[in-house]
């Protein structure tokens, strides 16, 4: 089997990773990368508009990013931090971040989670077993 560094796929079936938009919509996105090598949050096409956001939340976004298969089609910055929550409505281990995302044209995945939220969060990937544990 092929190990890809720095890559994890998120199986969000149990909903265990949700996002809040800014005006209070909900979504768990079904393809969530975590790649503690990216920067910064990245949200694909259908997270933009499952998060029921508009032009209006966004911005121009004042960068590149470049990705391991060359420069990503970045286009806007959202003005409002989105909210992540990990275990949402679990007692005691619910961890939630509020960051900035960048919208992207992706259409390989509903969003990328990065080192700016894994690590604070304590995330601790292993790329061998293929698990996520914080």
């Amino acid at each position: 089997t092929m190990v890809r560094p720095n890559i994890i796929l998120l199986d969000n079936k149990k909903k265990a990773f949700r996002m809040v938009s800014p005006c209070g919509k909900e979504y768990y996105p079904e393809r969530v990368i975590l790649d503690s090598g990216a920067q910064p949050l990245m949200l694909g096409r259908a997270a933009f508009h499952g998060l029921g956001m508009k032009k209006s939340d966004v911005e121009k976004c004042p960068f590149q990013i470049q990705t391991s298969v060359g420069v990503g089609l970045t286009e806007w910055l959202t003005k409002t931090p989105l909210q992540l929550k990990f275990l949402p409505g679990d007692q005691f281990d619910e961890t939630k971040i509020s960051v900035q995302a960048v919208v992207t044209r992706a259409e390989s995945c509903d969003v990328l989670v990065d080192s700016t939220v894994l690590y604070p969060l304590g995330f601790v990937l292993d790329y061998w077993r293929e698990s996520v544990c914080f």
